[in-house]
């Protein structure tokens, strides 16, 4: 996942964040890709069988 603060292009964002900010940058990455984990994959299981692709 490209949100992920574990993902290259997280480590970029935190990377160019201000040092007191990381912190809050990281919580906000992580929480985004966890919600994205838990979301998507359903959404995605779901979507095609009900319209019928």
């Amino acid at each position: 996942m490209a949100i992920s603060p574990l993902h290259l292009g997280g480590g970029l964002i935190l990377a160019d964040t201000e040092e007191a900010d990381a912190p809050r940058v990281f919580r906000r990455l992580m929480a985004w890709s966890v919600g994205a984990a838990l979301v998507l994959p359903p959404a995605l299981l779901v979507l095609p069988l009900a319209t019928g692709l």
